[in-house]
């Protein structure tokens, strides 16, 4: 894992030979989050100058990482966990949920969270409690194995969540108080990325 300035000099990196680094996210204090692949064990947190701040052992591998506003950090991991872990590394809660991995948790300004799911073959979308990650309500995508389901984004401004789905190029709007999905296709031969910009009026 490496830190590269902005004129392409690296300032650090970080390495073990054993484990394959996921994606890594950034905090606003510049510390950097990221799991495990491959075989996976530990989700580890540096600080900005690349120094370890702590690790958290799983004994899995672990997708991506998220963190919300207030420094808590969310993963998925193969054990079929959704984890929630405090700034300082401790545990705050694990929710067993046999089929999330893959898919990175987000929360919202409540401090809910939302993560997708492939449920027994079929897209859909968990919405869990912050505070303990009980379900609140639970959603499918369609009820058709075309359908897959990427990583939802929060819009904070319209408070409403996005995501992309394959099958006919669906882009789509999830409703966070009740799960209620609205479908947009927007080309019907292509797969629409889980990458999307939300502008003042405009996707």
């Amino acid at each position: 894992l490496y830190a590269i300035s902005p004129d392409g000099a690296e300032k650090w990196h970080w390495e073990n030979r054993l484990a394959v680094p996921s994606e890594p996210v950034v905090s606003s204090d510049g510390a950097v989050y990221f799991g495990q692949l491959d075989p996976g064990s530990y989700v580890t947190a540096l600080n900005y100058d690349g120094s370890q701040r702590w690790q958290y052992n799983i004994s899995d591998r672990v997708n991506n990482v998220s963190i919300d506003a207030r420094g808590n950090i969310y993963f998925t991991s193969e054990n079929r966990d959704i984890t929630k872990l405090k700034p300082n590394g401790q545990s705050k809660w694990r929710a067993l949920n046999n089929f999330t991995f893959g898919f990175t948790p987000i929360a919202d300004v409540d401090d809910d969270v939302y993560v997708g799911a492939n449920i027994s073959g079929l897209p859909g979308l968990y919405k869990l409690s912050g505070a303990d990650g009980s379900v609140i309500w639970q959603t499918r995508v369609d009820n058709n194995f075309v359908y897959s389901m990427f990583d939802p984004v929060y819009d904070k401004s319209q408070d409403r969540f996005y995501a992309t789905a394959k099958g006919f190029g669906q882009i789509l709007t999830i409703n966070r108080a009740d799960g209620k999905i609205s479908k947009n296709i927007v080309d019907g031969q292509g797969m629409p990325t889980t990458k999307i910009a939300v502008l003042a009026d405009s996707l």
